[in-house]
């Protein structure tokens, strides 16, 4: 992937790429059809995760929080909610300044946008 220039090798399993969405981008496939999954934010600043293990947070601030399950089900409590995720599976929701949310996965996706 090239961004405003600058080359980017992607392979499975590299940390997610930032970069400013108004850059000229070209991508050139290396082994064929692939899949992406994006955080686009305009004006505002969010955070997206490979989550391997397990993550736990607390929030300061209301906040958008999204899991994605990749390829391999994930385990995820968002306050006093549990839910489990199949493969290819995304949980949403709004949590409230005091909440706890956690996830439990090998390679689920996980992000976090201040509301």
């Amino acid at each position: 992937l090239q961004v405003g220039g600058v080359s980017n090798r992607l392979v499975t399993g590299s940390a997610p790429l930032c970069f400013d969405g108004g850059a000229s981008a070209h991508c050139r496939l290396l082994d064929g059809p692939t899949q992406d999954f994006n955080l686009m934010l305009r004006g505002a600043r969010g955070r997206l995760q490979r989550v391997d293990a397990r993550l736990e947070r607390r929030l300061d601030a209301p906040a958008l929080i999204a899991v994605y399950a990749h390829s391999r089900r994930a385990a995820a409590r968002f306050g006093t909610e549990d839910a489990v995720l199949e493969p290819g599976t995304l949980l949403w929701g709004v949590l409230h300044p005091g909440s706890a949310w956690e996830v439990q996965a090998a390679g689920a996706l996980c992000m976090e946008v201040p509301l």
